[in-house]
């Protein structure tokens, strides 16, 4: 498992649905093995002493890019055959956001693995990422069901396939993906967000809240689960609780997820007020 860890990447600002952030802990982490992405600095520093041979990709990750690359380059003459590598070589390209290399790479990484006779399941997710970016979401999902059949073990590529269902409103098939994935990490934010999630768009409240609750208080700021945490609030009547669920959290370009909270948030201030003048 350790060859695959840091080599594959997963949806990040593509979704609606996808709580981003550092975690501390691979308890928590249903990717642990398999993506640097929510590794804590702490996190992926630790990685590299255990595992030099995972230096150059965690430096890219931990945001420097240039030494990272650098390493890659030390590492051509004896590496360039293998499929691995020039995944990484993607990998760093699309930390650095260039997405055009970063796709030819990952391009790269399957025809040197189709020279050498093998299927190379991290650089058909990565891949499916960067058709995300592009819109091109028949493709993505393609590709990440590319890579479940190489390796069904691979959790990146159902974690990406799950929020793609509730992007496209395929909510029972999300919810049974994140369920899947919450046998190897239960107390993962993000799958308890995918899962509270999915039952708000089922309507199924009382799930839906149970789910919610056992996020840690940290995340539920983030604007998708603050938004839809205070819908289904809202749905049950809990004005004063969606109303503070609201007003705390965070900023966000995903411009349908502003406009859903801007709207929920007048719904619940005009209830609010429908208390007060019911009270006088």
């Amino acid at each position: 498992m350790k060859k695959l860890l840091i080599l594959i990447i997963f949806i990040t600002g593509c979704s609606q649905y996808k709580i981003e952030t550092d975690l501390s802990s691979s308890k928590e982490d249903v990717l642990s093995n398999e993506s640097f992405l929510r590794y804590s600095s702490d996190r992926i520093e630790k990685a590299m002493v255990q595992n030099k041979e995972l230096s150059a990709i965690a430096h890219c990750h931990n945001g420097s890019i240039e030494k990272g690359q650098e390493i890659l380059k030390t590492e051509l003459d004896k590496r360039k055959n293998q499929a691995d590598y020039w995944n990484q070589v993607g990998t760093c390209f699309y930390l650095n956001h260039q997405f055009v290399k970063a796709e030819y790479f990952y391009q790269l990484s399957l025809q040197t693995a189709s020279k050498n006779k093998t299927a190379y399941a991290p650089a058909h997710n990565n891949l499916g990422v960067i058709y995300l970016r592009q819109r091109h979401f028949e493709s993505a999902y393609t590709e990440f069901n590319k890579a479940l059949k190489i390796n069904k073990r691979f959790q990146t590529p159902r974690y990406n396939l799950a929020h793609l269902y509730l992007q496209f409103g395929q909510n029972e098939k999300g919810l049974n993906e994140f369920k899947y994935l919450s046998r190897t990490a239960a107390q993962d934010p993000g799958i308890l967000a995918g899962i509270a999630i999915s039952y708000t768009l089922l309507n199924d409240l009382k799930k839906a809240l149970s789910y919610f609750s056992k996020i840690p208080r940290k995340f539920l700021s983030r604007p998708d689960v603050a938004t839809h945490y205070a819908m289904a609030l809202y749905q049950s009547k809990n004005y004063e609780q969606a109303f503070l669920i609201l007003k705390n959290r965070q900023p966000t370009q995903i411009r349908s997820i502003r406009r859903t909270g801007n709207i929920l948030l007048k719904l619940i201030e005009k209830e609010l007020e429908s208390q007060k003048l019911a009270k006088r």
